[in-house]
């Protein structure tokens, strides 16, 4: 929930605000929660930018890559991002960034697992046009 296009905001099940995950003045979107539900994936889109991991048991971020957009989670350890003309991967302990698909010259985004985790969706082209389908292994 976003509530000036900026925030993301954690409420419980009685709608009671519990507290804002992002820091102030700093543009983050395009969430998805880890399989274990205890972190949120997220890309910054102000300077640096990339791909983060919110903690809930933690309460802080952790900065994965530089670049990247539309984070989801393959499993606990790995998010896989749009990276500009490829798919990546990136392992959340380590750090290692791996591509996984080659796009260019087209563009993909709009990530999104199905609920088993078992195949990946985006869309791929110069416009929001096909959708693609990968199997994750």
């Amino acid at each position: 929930f976003a509530p000036n296009a900026t925030d993301i905001v954690m409420f419980d099940a009685n709608g009671q605000m519990i507290r804002a995950l992002t820091p102030s003045k700093t543009r983050m979107e395009l969430t998805d929660w880890s399989p274990d539900g205890k972190r949120l994936a997220l890309n910054v889109s102000a300077a640096p930018g990339g791909i983060v991991v919110y903690s809930l048991d933690q309460g802080r971020y952790e900065q994965l890559t530089s670049q990247g957009a539309d984070p989801a989670w393959a499993n606990n350890e790995t998010v896989v991002f749009a990276n500009v003309n490829k798919l990546s991967s990136v392992n959340v302990r380590t750090r290692q960034v791996r591509d996984v698909i080659a796009t260019a010259p087209d563009l993909l985004g709009g990530l999104a697992f199905t609920s088993d985790r078992h195949w990946l969706y985006y869309w791929r082209g110069p416009r929001e046009a096909d959708i693609w389908i990968a199997t994750m292994k």
